[in-house]
């Protein structure tokens, strides 16, 4: 099953000390991937993905009792059949 994202938003923590770090490493794996990534160091992620009208993924409580829709991508991952990979070793 695909999740068929249009556009993936990450937000990172500007006061974190390796969020700039982890940006950049995404920006690059979204280039190498083609994949639509905007990726953003916020001085508050847990109210941007509060206050956000897309669908959040978060393991915050504050964050899943204000948002308006999220999905937990958690328990997707949990139900995948990753036997697949067992092949490529």
């Amino acid at each position: 099953m695909s999740l068929n994202t249009d556009l993936v938003i990450w937000y990172f923590d500007t006061p974190v000390s390796n969020s700039g770090r982890i940006k950049t490493l995404l920006f690059e794996v979204a280039e190498e991937t083609g994949f639509n990534w905007n990726i953003e160091l916020v001085y508050n992620p847990d109210k941007a993905l509060a206050d956000s009208d897309h669908i959040v993924i978060s393991s915050d409580a504050f964050v899943l009792n204000e948002c308006k829709f999220w999905f937990n991508l958690a328990k997707h991952l949990r139900t995948k059949d990753w036997t697949v990979f067992e092949t490529l070793n």
